[in-house]
């Protein structure tokens, strides 16, 4: 018994030894804020659970605010100074403006919550009032569970837009307007259908003054 005590303790301190907490710099982000990641859980792969993120303004030692939830990323993505890629985004800060205000907002991984166990974000939106970044619930529902991916942010358009898929069946683009700073106003929806053997199905959906347009066509399949 004594014997099973001590390895059962010795087996729990190489656990424990194996998994460290890591701090990873974000420089590159932002023209204006830096940002400093500290994860509690890592191995040489992968960080998880508990992770405090430090955002200070350019050239000043204090973070003015630190945000704090629960994550999991890869160490390799935490390294990577310009990694947007659609539909994939693997860095864990970016700064963009989600709501059109002229002003950068915030976006940080808080693990793999997106569609198919993809990277998912919490969005903070930057208050002028408060001059702190804000938790935005309706922003950060676009991030989670059923979409691929982080949001595009289109300024052109100004609007946010998502993509959706189920394989081989349905593949879906929908686009938001942000209304009022906070709130979502769905636009727009195009589908691609794939079920038909003999054809592929489109259906194009638009918000026009206030009603919905719709617009289905069909291609043959090669």
């Amino acid at each position: 018994m004594k014997n099973l005590l001590l390895m059962s303790l010795f087996l729990l301190l190489c656990s424990s030894a194996a998994l460290a907490q890591k701090t990873f710099e974000f420089k590159n982000s932002s023209k204006s804020y830096n940002v400093r990641l500290t994860a509690e859980n890592c191995d040489e792969n992968v960080c998880s659970g508990e992770a405090t993120f430090s955002i200070f303004r350019k050239g000043r030692k204090k973070p003015f605010q630190t945000l704090t939830t629960n994550t999991e990323f890869r160490v390799e993505g935490a390294k990577r100074l310009d990694p947007k890629i659609l539909h994939n985004y693997e860095h864990l800060v970016f700064f963009e403006d989600y709501n059109f205000d002229g002003i950068n907002d915030l976006a940080i991984r808080d693990g793999n919550h997106n569609f198919d166990e993809g990277p998912s974000y919490q969005i903070y939106l930057f208050s002028p009032k408060t001059k702190k970044f804000i938790h935005s619930r309706a922003l950060t529902n676009l991030n989670q569970t059923k979409y691929i991916g982080a949001m595009q942010v289109d300024e052109k358009k100004k609007v946010l837009r998502v993509f959706s898929r189920r394989y081989e069946k349905w593949e879906s683009t929908e686009e938001f307007r942000v209304v009022n700073g906070n709130r979502l106003k769905k636009i727009y929806q195009r589908t691609e259908d794939y079920t038909d053997k003999n054809r592929i199905k489109y259906t194009t959906k638009r918000l026009v003054k206030g009603k919905w347009q719709t617009k289905i066509r069909y291609k043959k399949r090669r």
